[in-house]
């Protein structure tokens, strides 16, 4: 029961030991994950790790390949800047459609943990009515679509939703002639608005033009 360490690049022999069947276990530290699950792991000669059939004058070779993972952070952004909605968005892995669920509002942020650094990710996100995507900016250049973890690094993607102001206020018609009787519909009150789903309210302001 032999205990070694090993950086990148790094050599153990065991130097001459007895035939018979050894096992290798790896002790992995925070944030690093193998490229083969070590249950499927094996040698040159074949053998999984967890049995390694040596022979007698025979030189056995295994290799582990670690990578350590990168982060994704996911800040939130609003205009205007308001505590309310909060969006729904999913972080999906594009090899193995694993997903992450979260929500975010204005000036929240999401941190992914660890991600496969062998993949690639998307970002989507669910609009609530009234507000539409300005943009999703990655600070490492990667697409939404695309995105590229850092192995042991962290990329910051920033999702920018805005919710313009109307366009227009009409009044059709905008007139009504005098000494009509109380309740005479004057005209229909509409709002140009470039996103759909908004409620708007209205009300009437005595701007001190004379009546």
């Amino acid at each position: 029961n032999r205990s070694f360490t090993l950086t990148d690049n790094g050599v153990k022999s065991t130097g001459q030991i007895p035939a018979g069947v050894y096992s290798l276990e790896e002790i992995l530290p925070l944030g690093w994950t193998p490229a083969i699950p070590l249950d499927q792991l094996t040698c040159d000669d074949g053998s999984p790790i967890s049995a390694i059939d040596l022979a007698a004058s025979e030189v056995v070779v295994c290799r582990f390949l670690n990578y350590k993972g990168g982060n994704l952070i996911v800040k939130k952004v609003t205009i205007p800047a308001v505590a309310s909605p909060s969006f729904s968005m999913r972080l999906i892995n594009n090899t193995t459609n694993a997903r992450q669920t979260f929500s975010l509002a204005h000036n929240q942020q999401f941190d992914s943990g660890a991600l496969d650094t062998a993949a690639t990710y998307k970002l989507l996100e669910t609009v609530p009515g009234g507000w539409k995507r300005k943009n999703i900016v990655c600070d490492n250049g990667s697409p939404f679509t695309s995105i590229t973890p850092a192995a042991g690094g962290t990329v910051t993607c920033t999702v920018t939703n805005e919710n313009p102001a109307p366009s227009s206020l009409v009044l059709t018609p905008s007139s009504v002639d005098e000494n009509r009787v109380a309740g005479t519909l004057v005209g229909n009150l509409s709002v140009g608005d470039s996103v759909g789903g908004d409620t708007h309210t209205f009300s009437f302001v005595n701007d001190g033009t004379p009546a």
